[in-house]
């Protein structure tokens, strides 16, 4: 399943945001929903914690994967953060590796796989509403991004 689709419909349950005076929110580990993401063998899953309905600018993920291969080509930059585990991304004949604390940055339109063996990640992306901008590009006579 694709990342669009899964966004869609990952839970945001109003139970898991503590958000304080100055909008400021933390996601309590343990208590963040996840949705199962891709198919195939292993498992992944994925909780969407900032959606276009938070920010103007940017989402927040975190993602977990076990032995499945994801396929995705992205459609804003990505920024991806180890948090445990280890985590693989393929693109272009090129695998990187991720372990706790390590980071990648992902350019727009870039086609990868990704992939882990017990890992657990923190996924940002810019912009957040890229559904809508595509939208809007194709109804006025564009290219998809």
């Amino acid at each position: 399943m694709q990342l669009s689709r899964l966004a869609d419909r990952a839970v945001h349950a109003d139970e898991i945001k503590k958000m304080t005076p100055s909008g400021i929110r933390k996601f309590e580990a343990g208590k963040v929903a996840f949705s199962p993401y891709g198919d195939g063998p292993g498992a992944a899953s994925i909780s969407r914690l900032v959606g276009p309905g938070d920010s103007t600018t940017m989402g927040a993920y975190l993602a977990r994967f076990d032995g499945r291969s994801v396929a995705w080509t992205v459609r804003y930059d990505e920024l991806i953060a180890g948090i445990s585990g280890k985590f693989r991304l393929k693109s272009d004949g090129e695998v990187h590796e991720l372990g706790p604390g390590d980071v990648l940055w992902i350019p727009e339109g870039t086609e990868l796989e990704y992939q882990g063996d017990d890992a657990m990640v923190f996924i940002s992306i810019a912009p957040v509403d890229w559904r809508a901008r595509q939208a809007a590009n194709l109804e006025t006579g564009g290219e998809p991004a």
